[in-house]
Protein backbone atom coordinates (compact mmCIF):
# COMPACT_ATOMS: atom_id res chain seq x y z
CA UNK A 1 0.00 0.00 0.00
CA UNK A 2 1.65 3.60 -0.85
CA UNK A 3 0.64 6.08 1.24
CA UNK A 4 1.58 9.87 0.66
CA UNK A 5 2.39 11.90 4.17
CA UNK A 6 4.28 14.61 6.16
CA UNK A 7 6.93 12.76 8.46
CA UNK A 8 6.58 14.92 11.87
CA UNK A 9 9.59 17.01 12.44
CA UNK A 10 10.33 14.68 15.72
CA UNK A 11 10.42 11.72 13.38
CA UNK A 12 12.98 13.23 11.39
CA UNK A 13 15.19 14.35 14.63
CA UNK A 14 14.90 10.81 15.87
CA UNK A 15 18.00 8.90 14.72
CA UNK A 16 16.91 5.84 16.44
CA UNK A 17 14.04 3.73 15.61
CA UNK A 18 11.58 3.25 12.88
CA UNK A 19 12.85 7.54 12.79
CA UNK A 20 16.16 5.93 11.49
CA UNK A 21 15.05 3.88 8.73
CA UNK A 22 12.60 5.97 7.02
CA UNK A 23 15.42 8.80 6.84
CA UNK A 24 17.93 5.99 5.27
CA UNK A 25 15.40 5.72 2.92
CA UNK A 26 14.87 9.13 2.17
CA UNK A 27 18.83 9.52 1.82
CA UNK A 28 18.60 6.35 -0.49
CA UNK A 29 16.33 7.88 -2.97
CA UNK A 30 17.94 11.14 -2.70
CA UNK A 31 21.13 9.52 -3.92
CA UNK A 32 19.78 7.34 -6.06
CA UNK A 33 18.31 10.13 -8.39
CA UNK A 34 20.44 11.84 -11.49
CA UNK A 35 19.87 15.41 -10.62
CA UNK A 36 19.87 15.44 -6.80
CA UNK A 37 22.86 13.80 -6.03
CA UNK A 38 25.10 16.17 -7.32
CA UNK A 39 23.41 18.80 -4.55
CA UNK A 40 24.53 18.20 -0.98
CA UNK A 41 21.37 20.02 0.26
CA UNK A 42 19.16 16.93 2.16
CA UNK A 43 20.39 18.31 5.52
CA UNK A 44 19.65 21.40 4.35
CA UNK A 45 16.15 20.46 3.52
CA UNK A 46 15.72 18.16 6.48
CA UNK A 47 16.86 21.00 9.05
CA UNK A 48 14.20 23.76 7.30
CA UNK A 49 11.49 21.16 7.71
CA UNK A 50 12.49 20.65 11.58
CA UNK A 51 12.36 24.40 11.94
CA UNK A 52 9.17 24.75 10.05
CA UNK A 53 10.33 26.34 6.60
CA UNK A 54 8.63 23.85 4.44
CA UNK A 55 6.57 20.98 4.37
CA UNK A 56 7.95 17.47 3.44
CA UNK A 57 6.01 15.23 2.05
CA UNK A 58 7.37 11.57 1.57
CA UNK A 59 5.38 8.63 -0.65
CA UNK A 60 6.15 5.77 1.09
CA UNK A 61 5.16 1.78 -0.04
CA UNK A 62 4.91 -0.57 2.78
CA UNK A 63 4.82 -3.59 0.64
CA UNK A 64 7.16 -2.80 -1.86
CA UNK A 65 7.99 -5.06 -5.06
CA UNK A 66 11.57 -6.76 -4.79
CA UNK A 67 12.62 -6.21 -8.04
CA UNK A 68 16.53 -7.41 -6.96
CA UNK A 69 17.62 -3.97 -6.59
CA UNK A 70 20.73 -3.38 -4.46
CA UNK A 71 19.99 -3.38 -0.87
CA UNK A 72 16.61 -4.58 -1.34
CA UNK A 73 13.73 -2.85 -2.31
CA UNK A 74 12.58 0.63 -2.12
CA UNK A 75 10.34 1.95 0.46
CA UNK A 76 10.28 5.60 -0.08
CA UNK A 77 8.78 6.40 -3.74
CA UNK A 78 9.06 10.30 -3.65
CA UNK A 79 10.73 13.52 -1.67
CA UNK A 80 8.01 16.37 -2.35
CA UNK A 81 8.96 20.00 -1.08
CA UNK A 82 6.01 22.61 -0.55
CA UNK A 83 7.10 26.16 0.62
CA UNK A 84 4.27 28.72 1.25
CA UNK A 85 4.67 32.46 0.41
CA UNK A 86 1.11 34.21 1.34
CA UNK A 87 -1.93 33.16 -0.58
CA UNK A 88 0.71 30.76 -2.82
CA UNK A 89 2.38 27.81 -2.81
CA UNK A 90 5.58 26.34 -4.48
CA UNK A 91 5.45 22.40 -5.15
CA UNK A 92 8.62 20.86 -5.80
CA UNK A 93 8.61 17.21 -7.06
CA UNK A 94 12.62 16.76 -5.68
CA UNK A 95 12.96 12.80 -6.38
CA UNK A 96 10.87 10.10 -7.31
CA UNK A 97 10.16 6.67 -8.86
CA UNK A 98 7.09 4.41 -10.07
CA UNK A 99 5.62 7.83 -10.58
CA UNK A 100 1.96 6.38 -11.48
CA UNK A 101 1.71 4.99 -7.92
CA UNK A 102 2.41 7.62 -5.89
CA UNK A 103 0.89 10.86 -8.50
CA UNK A 104 -2.81 10.93 -8.23
CA UNK A 105 -2.61 10.40 -4.24
CA UNK A 106 -0.70 13.13 -3.79
CA UNK A 107 -2.17 15.73 -5.89
CA UNK A 108 -5.10 14.99 -3.41
CA UNK A 109 -3.15 15.28 -0.34
CA UNK A 110 -1.85 18.97 -1.38
CA UNK A 111 -4.46 20.12 -2.79
CA UNK A 112 -6.32 19.01 0.41
CA UNK A 113 -3.65 20.51 2.87
CA UNK A 114 -3.43 24.02 0.97
CA UNK A 115 -7.15 24.76 -0.21
CA UNK A 116 -7.36 28.26 -2.10
CA UNK A 117 -3.87 28.47 -2.37
CA UNK A 118 -2.06 29.55 -6.38
CA UNK A 119 0.13 26.34 -6.67
CA UNK A 120 3.02 26.54 -8.76
CA UNK A 121 5.07 23.28 -9.59
CA UNK A 122 8.80 22.64 -9.91
CA UNK A 123 8.98 19.24 -11.85
CA UNK A 124 10.78 17.61 -14.47
CA UNK A 125 10.51 17.96 -17.69
CA UNK A 126 9.42 14.05 -18.75
CA UNK A 127 7.30 13.86 -15.52
CA UNK A 128 5.19 17.03 -16.46
CA UNK A 129 2.97 14.50 -18.58
CA UNK A 130 2.12 12.61 -15.33
CA UNK A 131 0.90 15.74 -13.41
CA UNK A 132 -0.68 17.90 -16.16
CA UNK A 133 -4.43 15.29 -15.79
CA UNK A 134 -4.14 15.00 -12.36
CA UNK A 135 -4.98 18.43 -10.84
CA UNK A 136 -8.80 19.76 -10.28
CA UNK A 137 -7.37 23.75 -9.42
CA UNK A 138 -5.33 25.57 -11.96
CA UNK A 139 -1.31 25.10 -11.78
CA UNK A 140 1.60 26.68 -12.90
CA UNK A 141 3.81 23.96 -14.43
CA UNK A 142 7.90 25.56 -14.38
CA UNK A 143 11.09 23.32 -15.31
CA UNK A 144 13.01 22.57 -11.90
CA UNK A 145 16.25 24.51 -11.33
CA UNK A 146 17.94 21.83 -9.62
CA UNK A 147 18.62 23.30 -6.78
CA UNK A 148 15.73 22.64 -3.65
CA UNK A 149 14.07 25.73 -3.24
CA UNK A 150 13.63 24.82 1.10
CA UNK A 151 12.95 28.52 2.37
CA UNK A 152 9.81 30.98 1.53
CA UNK A 153 12.54 33.57 0.14
CA UNK A 154 14.33 31.05 -2.08
CA UNK A 155 10.47 30.22 -3.73
CA UNK A 156 9.58 34.30 -3.80
CA UNK A 157 12.84 34.64 -5.75
CA UNK A 158 12.80 31.29 -8.15
CA UNK A 159 9.05 32.44 -9.14
CA UNK A 160 10.26 35.58 -10.29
Amino acid sequence: MVRFFQPTPDDLADLTGEGKSRWREVRRIWRGDAIRRRHEQLFELRHAHILGQCDLWIAWDDTPHDHNEWFGPHHCLAIVVVVGAGRSILVQFAAGRDLHSWVPLAVRQIEAHYPGKAITLYCRKGWKQEFAHCWHVPVTVERDPGLLCVHPVHSLTASA
